[in-house]
């Protein structure tokens, strides 16, 4: 039987890596990427690190530390990141394998018949730093939990990791926290039980893992030993349920604000809807203030929808009704946002015998809409509803140039 591995490909720090991709002012130098708002510290570079900046720190109390060690601090640019991620995968579906695209910054791979694995480790990371200019780690084992240790080793032995002998010897020299999917608190739970490493982990008594971290654990447990159980998801299930939101830029007290910042919200979350070609039946509308002040509100009010649809208008004033019943005058609001659920494929719908709409209309009004602005740039065609100052948007004042998605900001060569 021809043995088969999994390769985890994983952009090294993928956000600074962008940023440093038009920028080569920012290599060796110290740089974090901050969160929605400028909130916190997503992503940081090696020297950031090293100058003791903490993953998910906030910015206001950085901000002393992050100055004297020379930083660079920049908003996160999502809309870049999303097209260099696009196009390293692009790259990697050049190797005509099995992928699963597993998050912005990392896919698996599986290969089978591949007699020289450090030979294809290497060429993988070789094109992927010549044709896009992002560095990546390789790890190849023969389990994703085992791929995922040999990522992680390759980051510090030249960005490349093939784990085929000596593997007790690595799981020994893994800690426990460092294993895929293992948190903080399934943390506490294993060391109270004297298992401090991977290897503790994969010797460990099936029964008790089982019981203990139920049959994802113990999945977790045979893929150390050496055993697939994690499979390759070449296609995704179709979600569930589909969130917008996001942190206001400043609190909002006015409904009319409000109401501006949850269309903005619907707009998006009916987009992702269409392009997946679902209808949802349920609009859930959440709302609420500061929860480190005193009078901390929230709550929430579903609405559920006639007829199954993505339109966004009918879904906006579903939101809207339900909005109005949650919002209470007196408070000062910092975030809002919409969840769409109870979805149905595109080209089952159940019918209103009572509803008199032009769905084919509807529909087409949808699609031009989105045609536009896929054409031209995002919310180049959006509702007069969610506002033109949009005082309350994200705020992301070190916001670099969207440099491959924007004609205007497109890099010039002098």
């Amino acid at each position: 039987m021809t043995p088969v591995y999994y390769v985890l490909v994983d952009c090294n720090t993928f956000y600074v890596s962008c940023e440093r991709l038009f920028n080569p002012r920012l290599n060796r130098v110290p740089v974090v990427v901050l969160s929605n708002n400028d909130g916190c510290v997503v992503a940081r570079s090696p020297e950031a690190k090293a100058g003791g900046i903490k993953m998910g720190e906030p910015y206001f109390k950085a901000e002393r530390l992050l100055k004297r060690i020379g930083c660079v601090s920049l908003s996160s640019n999502y809309t870049l990141y999303a097209d260099i991620s696009l196009r390293v995968v692009d790259v990697l579906r050049q190797f005509g394998l099995p992928m699963e695209i597993y998050s912005i910054d990392e896919s698996f791979l599986r290969v089978e018949g591949y007699d020289n694995l450090k030979g294809l480790a290497h060429e993988i990371k070789e094109k992927v730093w010549r044709w896009v200019g992002i560095p990546v780690g390789v790890g190849i084992a023969s389990t994703k939990c085992l791929a995922k240790i040999a990522n992680k080793r390759a980051k510090k032995d030249g960005g490349v990791c093939v784990l085929q002998d000596g593997i007790d010897d690595v799981l020994r020299e893994t800690l426990i926290p460092d294993l895929w999917g293992i948190g903080a608190q399934l943390t506490k739970v294993l060391m109270a039980h004297n298992i401090f490493t991977a290897y503790d982990f994969a010797r460990a008594d099936p029964k008790w893992v089982k019981d203990n971290l139920t049959i994802v654990g113990l999945r977790m447990m045979m893929e150390l030993n050496g055993a697939p159980c994690i499979k390759l998801e070449q296609v995704r299930e179709t979600r569930k349920a589909l969130t917008c939101s996001k942190s206001f830029s400043q609190p909002l007290c006015e409904l009319s604000d409000i109401e501006e910042a949850l269309t903005a919200y619907t707009q998006r979350a009916c987009e992702k809807l269409r392009s997946e070609r679902q209808l949802c039946s349920l609009a859930s509308v959440f709302l609420e203030t500061n929860r480190f002040r005193t009078g901390y509100y929230n709550n929430s009010c579903s609405v559920r929808l006639p007829v199954p649809t993505a339109n966004t208008i009918d879904i906006l004033h579903a939101a809207k009704s339900g909005l109005q019943k949650v919002f209470r005058q007196g408070h000062e609001y910092i975030k809002c946002g919409i969840i769409l659920t109870d979805f149905s494929p595109n080209d089952i719908i159940q019918g209103d015998m009572f509803d008199g709409k032009d769905q084919a209309t509807d529909n087409r009004l949808m699609e031009t809409i989105d045609r536009i602005n896929r054409e031209w740039g995002s919310n180049t065609a959006y509702l007069a509803a969610s506002g033109i100052k949009r005082e309350w948007s994200m705020k992301r004042k070190m916001l670099t140039p969207r440099f491959t998605s924007c004609w205007s900001e497109i890099p010039v060569a002098h």
